[in-house]
């Protein structure tokens, strides 16, 4: 296949009156491409791209003549008001993060957004909630101020329990003061175990009662 491609090559070629072949190569190359072939129904450039090329002749076409500009406005704006643009999803948006205990607790701590120094806690407080506006708004007794602060400043504050006289919680010996232990005033006297004096080699002898 590829010598008898070289023969048509060289005759088409020769069928240019110029003599310099490499002048004349792109434009025979571009011919056998785009050349119909009866036993294939197409050409090579149709069944490598789809399409055929270009030739020299279809380079230049002639132009179309310029339509009625109202014509073209009106087209133009009929074709604008059908474009819709598709809605977009946003992929970087980040749901904020709120404690298991935020929406249950009594009170909270406040970020200070300032300029801090260098050690000093980033947190301010604790300061008692008022009123729970949504679940970004809170308002707080600030210095016996009613404030709202948005929730991304604020985290849960977990504050020791009042202890309640009415329940006993047992207690643990390391954790049982000295106070409560019984001392020797405070021991119950106990009664002295009855002695038993037999004669003989004098032995005291003593039996549980």
């Amino acid at each position: 296949i590829l010598e008898r491609w070289h023969h048509t090559l060289k005759s088409v070629i020769m069928c240019h009156e110029n003599h310099n072949w490499l002048e004349v190569l792109p434009t025979a190359l571009l011919g056998l491409r785009t050349c119909f072939k009866e036993e294939l129904k197409s050409s090579y450039d149709e069944m490598l791209y789809g399409s055929n090329l270009r030739i020299l002749g279809e380079f230049f076409l002639e132009e179309d003549p310029l339509a009625d500009l109202e014509i073209f406005l009106e087209k133009h704006r009929i074709a604008m008001r059908n474009i819709t643009s598709r809605p977009t999803s946003h992929h970087c948006y980040k749901t904020p993060f709120f404690h298991k205990n935020f929406f249950d607790c009594t009170h909270v701590w406040v970020r200070d957004d300032s300029v801090r120094k260098e050690l000093q806690p980033p947190y301010f407080g604790p300061f008692r909630i008022i009123n729970r506006i949504n679940d970004y708004l809170f308002t707080i007794d600030f210095a016996g101020k009613s404030v709202n602060v948005s929730t991304e400043r604020l985290k849960p504050a977990f504050l020791p329990k009042e202890p309640d006289s009415t329940s006993i919680i047992p207690t643990l010996p390391s954790t049982t003061s000295t106070s409560s232990l019984p001392t020797s005033s405070s021991t119950p006297q106990t009664s002295k175990k009855s002695l038993r004096i037999y004669p003989g080699s004098k032995k005291k002898v003593q039996f549980a009662t």
